[in-house]
Formats: structure tokens, C-alpha cells, sequence
């Protein structure tokens, strides 16, 4: 504790007991009394424009309208509003024709078919040497510019 400090812990007995020790200070502090004058002015004044404009614009959002429903079932209107529809037959789908004995069975030449693989690493080929050739180009005119300014 520093010297400064004038607190003192008092341990209180059951409410009601008076203790001749209790060394118990309650200090009431004075309130500020309010200035009788303090300067000022209450003015009544008319909103802003601009203070009406915003004040008219807020109001909620309202839901919209819910449907109205009838209370029993109304009879459909239009011609053939009430016929019923009853599915067609679908005929039955072709069957394929089976190879006869009398007709020779050819298979296709593999070669003449192009191969999907092989026509994308055809493309790929292009690509590559369509690069090297832009490159082989640029290095060519930076070189030309190069020559120029030196």
C-alpha cells in the first residue's frame, strides 16, 4: 500500500450489528450546480428542400398482392377445354437387316480413314514450326533495329 492511498478494508459483520471499530468514512461529493445562464438559443426553424425530398422518399416497401383465389373449381372455357387425351399407339421401331450368307462382307481400309490422334499431332507440328519461324523473324528485326541505331 502507498502511502497516498487512505482506502481501508473493513470486514463487515451480519447486516444490522453495529461495530464500534468500523472506521468507515462515506463521503458525499458535491454535484456541479448548472450554470444559470449557459448561452443558449432555441430556434425553431423550417426543414431543408432537400431534408423533404429525403423524408417523403422513405416508406417501406409493401409485399405484393397476393392472388386471389376462387373458392370452388370454375369450368374450363374454350373449345375442347374439358376433352380428355388418350395416348396414340407408337409403332414399333425398325429392325435392322441381317447379312445373308449370299453377301460378301467387306471391312474398310484402316488407312484411308484419317486417324483423330494422328491429325492432332499434325497440327500441333504446324504450330510448333509456325512459332519458330515468328521467333526466327523477331530475333531477324531486332537485330535490323539494332544495327540501325548503332
Amino acid at each position: 500500500m502507498t502511502e497516498d492511498e487512505h482506502t481501508v478494508k473493513v470486514d463487515r459483520p451480519q447486516a444490522g450489528a453495529a461495530d464500534p471499530a468500523d472506521h468507515t468514512l462515506v463521503v458525499r461529493r458535491a454535484r456541479p450546480k448548472p450554470a444559470a445562464d449557459d448561452a443558449t438559443l432555441a430556434v425553431a426553424r423550417k426543414p431543408s428542400l432537400l431534408e423533404e425530398r429525403v423524408a417523403g422518399r422513405r416508406r417501406g416497401i409493401a409485399p405484393p398482392p397476393a392472388p386471389v383465389l376462387p373458392e370452388s373449381a370454375i369450368e374450363a372455357v374454350g373449345p375442347g377445354a374439358v376433352d380428355v387425351y388418350w395416348p396414340r399407339p407408337v409403332p414399333p421401331a425398325p429392325v435392322a437387316p441381317t447379312p445373308t450368307d449370299d453377301e460378301p462382307r467387306e471391312r474398310t481400309d484402316g488407312r484411308a480413314i484419317p486417324s483423330v490422334n494422328l491429325r492432332g499431332q499434325r497440327g500441333a507440328r504446324l504450330v510448333l514450326a509456325l512459332f519458330a519461324v515468328a521467333c526466327v523473324a523477331s530475333l531477324g528485326g531486332l537485330a535490323l533495329l539494332a544495327s540501325l541505331i548503332v
